[in-house]
């Protein structure tokens, strides 16, 4: 492949933002602020906890290790959940029909990708019976769409005027971080993450936590993830806290009793990865 000239991700135009082109982050103990480390003008990458290089003039780091790029000072959890917060702002107010649109695209493609994994074919997405869980699931509409076809949802969202919104939907919606959240003894059958897994500040412990609420064979689906290009240098997007590569993606899950399934590279520098948590000996 050819050199590539330097890149700028940007996020989508502002309006009722949809989470499915949102950008991502690290996931962690959704509370606590674990700022890297600091080794001369090497940081901890989130990803994998190699050694990350800051750039110059930019407040972002590369892991030498596995590409992943990264804010080389980790905001706190509170800064987070406000930027998410604007986002929203503007939620009750605008049109939403385009958004609706493209998250019943998206739900559809969660869904076709899970009975693939499942069965081995493409299947009707009826599903009676299975659950759901999306991290940072923004105004509900891609839960809505699953719940079209009969599963039971359930979310988690950190901006309080995108909960509020998802729940005049009658959704059952977390206020907070996933690591806050409690389920009782649901489990599920698949969690999703809709651009937003370089959102979350403590990946590995985030990680954890979805092994613990899935089911038997559960599957995660990290879906439209941005994802790191060569040469490229973020911007623009409060939000966003990593930008991960490939690989880092599945060495966070990999590392944390998943195993990887497959990967979907997309023409517009996201991509699509399924991870099924592993049971017993395999643990």
């Amino acid at each position: 492949m050819g050199k590539r000239k330097e890149r700028k991700w940007k996020p989508p135009a502002a309006g009722v933002q949809t989470d499915e082109s949102k950008p991502h982050a690290a996931a962690p103990s959704e509370g606590g602020e674990s700022p890297p480390k600091v080794q001369g003008t090497l940081v901890s990458c989130p990803g994998c906890g190699g050694s990350g290089e800051r750039r110059k003039a930019s407040a972002w780091a590369e892991c030498q290790g596995c590409g992943t790029l990264f804010l080389r000072e980790r905001p706190s959890a509170g800064h987070m959940a406000k930027a998410r917060e604007m986002l929203f702002d503007r939620a009750f107010a605008l049109p939403n029909h385009e958004e609706r649109r493209e998250a019943r695209a998206l739900a559809g493609e969660a869904m076709c990708g899970f009975f693939q994994i499942r069965i081995g074919k493409h299947a009707a997405l009826n599903a009676f019976g299975k659950h759901v869980l999306e991290v940072n699931c923004g105004l509900g509409f891609r839960l809505r769409a699953f719940q079209n076809y009969g599963w039971t949802t359930v979310g988690t969202e950190t901006s309080a005027t995108a909960f509020e919104y998802a729940r005049r939907m009658s959704l059952d919606v977390r206020h907070g971080w996933l690591d806050e959240a409690s389920f009782g003894k649901t489990r599920f059958d698949l969690a999703l993450f809709c651009s937003t897994f370089g959102e979350i500040l403590d990946p590995g412990k985030a990680v954890v936590k979805l092994r613990e609420l899935l089911g038997p064979d559960g599957l995660v689906c990290v879906l439209r993830e941005p994802l790191a290009a060569k040469d490229m240098e973020p911007s623009g997007d409060a939000t966003r806290l990593c930008l991960y590569s490939a690989d880092s993606i599945k060495r966070v899950y990999c590392q944390n009793a998943f195993s990887f399934i497959s990967e979907e590279l997309h023409e517009d520098d996201t991509g699509t990865f399924w991870f099924r948590a592993k049971t017993g000996g395999n643990r």
